[in-house]
């Protein structure tokens, strides 16, 4: 294999997501809503319901009224 096609095998090779992104998908995958909505809470745009907000904290192991002020 010349380094050549070392290098283009690599640019193939399916990459892990960003530990961001993957926190928006475990958020939405958590909460059953989708990413967008996700990404709208963390941006305050919307803000998610007393269920959601509970899982998140859960999940992150940080209170509510830090996470959602």
């Amino acid at each position: 294999m010349t380094l050549k096609e070392y290098y283009q095998k690599l640019k193939t090779k399916e990459r892990p997501p960003h530990p961001a992104r993957q926190f928006i998908l475990t958020i939405a995958a958590v909460t059953g809503r989708s990413h967008k909505t996700v990404q709208q809470w963390i941006s305050g745009i919307q803000t998610p319901g007393k269920d959601s907000m509970l899982r998140i904290s859960d999940l992150t192991g940080i209170p509510q009224d830090e996470l959602f002020p």
